[in-house]
């Protein structure tokens, strides 16, 4: 099976509605810090200072940074040519002259 449809089938089976994500494994302490199993670095630590620092600066970043602005997309390709129309340009200059006599 190539991996683009093993992806698509595994995103098909995200979005669907009884799927519950693996939880991950944690242990909380009480002073607020917390250990985490990561898949490949084994068990993490986080101390409740630095978790309270990380929710300090979301809080102040949150605030602090506007919502950006977002540009309209782009379209790299050539605009439309105007429609033609039916008269040819003699027949335009025809209509002219007749229109001046």
């Amino acid at each position: 099976m190539s991996s683009l449809l093993r992806r698509l089938q595994r995103n098909a089976l995200r979005k669907s509605a009884d799927y519950e994500p693996n939880t991950q494994p944690t242990v909380v302490y009480p002073d607020g810090s917390y250990r985490t199993l990561h898949p490949t670095r084994g068990w993490r630590y986080i101390s409740a200072k630095r978790l309270q620092a990380q929710q300090w600066m979301a809080g102040l970043l949150d605030h602090a940074i506007p919502e950006r602005i977002r540009k309209p997309a782009r379209l790299w390709r050539k605009p439309a040519p105007p429609a033609p129309s039916i008269d040819t340009r003699q027949q335009r200059r025809h209509r002219e002259r007749q229109a001046r006599a």
